[in-house]
């Protein structure tokens, strides 16, 4: 699943390997990548306001993420 954020600059991935990565497309780079899932990746949502997202997956958690400073 990926998501892009209101600017489109940025898109987050995440995948059935379980790893959520966020790209900024205006570097083409990758910024960060997160592994706290240990099933598959479900989803991806950002906050309209692209300070936060969260992710689900097949393992029944819900990560919430922080876009400003990288937290979890």
């Amino acid at each position: 699943c990926l998501a892009f954020d209101n600017t489109s600059q940025i898109v987050i991935t995440g995948s059935d390997d379980y790893v959520i990565k966020v790209w900024s497309l205006k570097e083409y780079s990758l910024m960060k990548t997160y592994f706290i899932h240990k099933n598959v990746i479900t989803d991806i949502s950002i906050d309209p306001t692209n300070n936060y997202f969260a992710s689900s997956s097949h393992d029944f958690t819900i990560g919430f993420f922080s876009l400003i400073n990288g937290t979890l």
